[in-house]
C-alpha cells in the first residue's frame, strides 16, 4: 500500500500503533517513498506485491484503460500492458478469473440478447457495406467465444512421402 507523507505521519503516531504501545519511538524523520516497478530495472525500485499485480490484471483484462491503471497503482503502463497479457509471473489467476467471471456472464448475456434482435427482415434491408461489418463483428464474436484448446486437439497432419528416383545403374540391360 502506497502512502503519502500525512497518512505515514498518522498511522506512526497512532495508539493503535504497536510499537506505541511499547514506548518505542518508531518514528523516522522523514517518510520516503519507493517507486514501484519491475525489480532490477532501476535502481531504487522494488518488485510489485503478487495482490497489486493480481489487482492490476483484473482491472486491465475487465477493460479499463492501461493508462488509468498504471496511474492508480504507481506503475508503468508496458508493465500494465505485460501483466494484462500475462507475461509477468506471480498473478493469482485463480482470483482474476473468480472477478472476471461476472463480467463475462453480463457480457454474454448482452451479446445473446442483441444477436436475438437482429431479425431477418433487418438483415435484407441492410447495404453490402453493413453486411459486411455485421459479418466481420459476428465472427470477432465467434473467434472469442470458442475456446482454444479446441483448435490444437483438431488439428490433422498429412504426410506425402515421394520414393526417390532411381538411378540408371539399378536398371538391368537387355539387348535386343
Amino acid at each position: 500500500m502506497l502512502l503519502n507523507e500525512a497518512t505515514a505521519q498518522e498511522r506512526l503516531n497512532s495508539p493503535r500503533n504497536l510499537a506505541n504501545r511499547f514506548a518505542i519511538n518508531p518514528t523516522p524523520s522523514k517518510v520516503t517513498e519507493i517507486e514501484i516497478g519491475r525489480a532490477g530495472r532501476r535502481e531504487g525500485k522494488i518488485a510489485i506485491p503478487v495482490f497489486l499485480r493480481t489487482s492490476a490484471a483484473i482491472l486491465a483484462r475487465s477493460g479499463e484503460d492501461q493508462k488509468d491503471v498504471a496511474a492508480a497503482f504507481g506503475i508503468s503502463r508496458p508493465v500494465v500492458g505485460m501483466i494484462e497479457r500475462g507475461q509477468i509471473a506471480g498473478v493469482d489467476e485463480k482470483q482474476v478469473a473468480k472477478a472476471i467471471e461476472p463480467i463475462r456472464n453480463l457480457a454474454l448475456e448482452k451479446l445473446a440478447g442483441s444477436l436475438m434482435g437482429m431479425k431477418q427482415e433487418k438483415m435484407d434491408t441492410l447495404g453490402v457495406k453493413d453486411l459486411s461489418t455485421v459479418a466481420a463483428n459476428m465472427s470477432r464474436v465467434v473467434e472469442k467465444l470458442t475456446p482454444k484448446t479446441e483448435a490444437q486437439g483438431n488439428n490433422i497432419n498429412i504426410n506425402i512421402f515421394t520414393p526417390e528416383p532411381r538411378k540408371e545403374t539399378a536398371y538391368e540391360t537387355v539387348s535386343v
